[in-house]
């Protein structure tokens, strides 16, 4: 499960990249993927989150390994952004 040190860096982080128009989900239900999260929260501080890849145009959002998935390259930027928001304020920058 999250840690809630890290998760709080995580929504910190989120706030200041996600518009006010998007939405922001803080209680995600559990998810069986084929993450390695578990591990790596036993040993460490962690938080798990996901960006999602509906664009306005879709209506639906098919899982990773269905024949339709399509990935969405709009989604790469917040990506990116998140990540790095998710250091800065790890690190008690200025993001």
């Amino acid at each position: 499960s999250n840690d809630r040190a890290a998760a709080e860096v995580v929504l910190r982080a989120a706030t200041g990249i996600i518009d006010k128009g998007e939405a922001l989900i803080q209680d995600f239900p559990p998810i069986m993927g084929a993450e390695d999260f578990a591990f790596y929260a036993q040993k460490i501080p962690a938080a798990f989150w996901v960006i999602g890849l509906k664009g306005p145009e879709q209506s639906e959002v098919f899982p990773l390994h269905h024949p339709s998935f399509n990935f969405n390259d709009d989604a790469l930027k917040p990506a990116i952004e998140m990540h790095l928001a998710c250091i800065l304020e790890f690190f008690g920058l200025s993001h």
